[in-house]
């Protein structure tokens, strides 16, 4: 099981959250997802923030 469960305050610099959250979350997944056994999960873990992204679109 992987679970990735990261992030930073919502202060944080814009391109540092996009680095955290996603490219942080993609590359440890890419890097880990040879071991999960066959039958195994991932679960990534959001806050509130990801479901109003599109009303901050210019910032991204």
């Amino acid at each position: 099981m992987l679970l990735n469960i990261a992030g930073v305050p919502g202060t944080a610099d814009p391109l540092v959250t996009m680095k955290v959250n996603v490219l942080g979350l993609r590359m440890l997944t890419e890097l880990l997802i040879a071991r999960i056994r066959s039958g195994g999960a991932i679960t990534n873990v959001a806050s509130i923030a990801g479901a109003q992204w599109q009303a901050h679109l210019d910032e991204v």
